[in-house]
């Protein structure tokens, strides 16, 4: 090297023809109806990613890819002025990319979540103290799932962001439930309104998460990874909702409800 046009070429194709390499590249030649019959049109050349792209965490990749970048751009320095228009890419960047966007939207959307679940709770007590009450039992709830998330070693991705984005909505019906029961009554106390609604809905509620946990139970003995985590992301998100709304948030409306 370097080698004359022709004798590279030649090169090229016996390189082509070696079996032993064919895993890690890829030669396109420009074909007979193209004007430059026989010379190369692109070379790729294939790497194995130190990360698994299945198992590894975004955060992970995201240093992997910068790696890679960085060794292309150094390679490109040193290289023939006719090669320095290569990039380097992977299916695997695309992935990270993708997630990437998803995990910000699931933040996104468990802000605004929580912002319109204090609408949908103030419209529906027309108490804004009652909204702010059961908003933060809500906030409560999303922040236990997200402990327990991190005890449980799971890394931010696709499966995370998703449970994320539903979270506020599985954690406020129990909630509402009892909030609403609460507004019907009007006569008494603090104490007594807390108590009262809590003998009206209790019965209903706890039914409610017994069969929705039953059956979410189901997915915990699933071999895929998503089934497994969203079964757990059910199972603790519901129980956690049922002692906020049959524990907590009764005994915060008998200190400091309307």
């Amino acid at each position: 090297m370097p080698l004359p046009r022709d004798a590279f070429r030649a090169a090229l194709a016996t390189y082509e023809l070696d079996d032993a390499r064919a895993y890690a590249r890829q030669i396109r030649w420009f074909r007979k109806n193209e004007t430059e019959n026989g010379h190369v049109a692109s070379v790729s050349i294939h790497a194995v990613l130190r990360a698994s792209a299945l198992r590894t965490s975004a955060k992970t990749l995201t240093r992997e890819a910068a790696f890679w970048e960085r060794w292309f751009r150094a390679a490109l320095e040193t290289a023939p002025v006719g090669l320095r228009g290569g990039f380097q890419t992977s299916e695997t960047w695309i992935r990270v990319s993708t997630e990437r966007e998803v995990v910000t939207a699931a933040w996104s959307a468990l802000a605004f979540s929580l912002a319109f679940a204090f609408g949908v709770l103030y419209g529906a007590s027309r108490s804004a103290r009652l909204a702010a009450l059961a908003t933060v039992s809500v906030g409560h709830v999303a922040t236990t799932f997200l402990a327990f998330a991190v005890l449980r070693g799971w890394s931010v991705g696709v499966v995370e962001a998703v449970c994320t984005m539903v979270l506020v909505g599985l954690s406020l019906d129990y909630i509402l439930h009892v909030a609403g029961a609460y507004v019907r009554i009007e006569d008494g106390c603090r104490k007594t309104r807390a108590r009262g609604a809590l003998t009206a809905v209790t019965r209903s509620v706890a039914s409610g998460c017994s069969t929705t946990v039953g059956a979410a139970l189901f997915l915990l003995g699933c071999t895929v990874t998503f089934f497994t985590k969203f079964g757990l992301f059910i199972t603790w998100t519901l129980t956690a909702a049922l002692v906020q709304a049959c524990v907590v948030f009764p005994a915060t409306c008998a200190v400091c409800g309307p």
